[in-house]
């Protein structure tokens, strides 16, 4: 079973990202925020990371996408890490965003209106199935 970690501030985004990735067969573990995010990447295997562009650091800072963008980076940045996806997921549609997200790392951008429907045929078409 592949295990997905979800980082993503919003509670109720969270859920219904963990939901529909349970649904479809996947192992999720999930974190709030960039720091707990790289713990967990340090101590677990992952085949694939959700990540939100906006994310506060640690202690409940505000969000801000260059926490998301550094965050990308991080992953992307380390040889234990480099080799797994990053689907980037956000409410801003703005192609400088997106292109951001990308050049930070991101394999794949969805705007989170499209999640419910396009987040496990993203997994899918990455190779990643449950």
């Amino acid at each position: 079973m592949a295990t997905i970690l979800i980082v993503e501030d919003d509670s109720a985004m969270l859920e219904t990202i963990k939901d529909i990735l349970e649904m479809g067969g996947y192992h999720c573990d999930s974190a709030e925020n960039t720091t707990d995010a790289l713990d967990l990447l340090m101590k677990n295997d992952y085949d694939a990371i959700v990540s939100d562009i906006g994310l506060p650091e640690r202690f409940g800072r505000m969000s801000n996408m260059e926490y998301g963008f550094e965050f990308m980076r991080s992953v992307k940045g380390s040889r234990r890490l480099a080799h797994i996806p990053i689907i980037a997921e956000t409410g801003y549609s703005e192609d400088e965003i997106w292109d951001k997200a990308k050049s930070a790392g991101a394999s794949v951008v969805i705007l989170k209106t499209k999640i419910l429907d396009d987040l496990v045929p993203t997994l899918v078409s990455l190779g990643i199935k449950a």
